[in-house]
């Protein structure tokens, strides 16, 4: 089974507890040892966070090491 997250599911999931995207999030992470993501969507995820949340590039490197594991691209 492959899930997508959106930006908008990973927004709900980081920033509030006791949502039905934090419930879900925290369900994958628990029975999955590791849960991809594309960095477009990692890129938007950023974005949105400093636009709609006014989050500085340190609150939001915070929440991307807290929640996310970054592999390199490959070439």
């Amino acid at each position: 089974m492959r899930i997508v997250l959106d930006t908008n599911t990973l927004i709900s999931a980081t920033l509030w507890s006791s949502t039905v995207a934090e419930k879900l999030f925290t369900l994958l992470t628990k029975r999955y040892d590791l849960i991809f993501t594309s960095s477009d969507i990692i890129e938007e995820y950023k974005k949105v966070l400093q636009r709609d949340f006014t989050k500085t590039d340190y609150e939001i490197n915070e929440l991307i090491h807290e929640y996310f594991k970054i592999f390199p691209k490959n070439s």
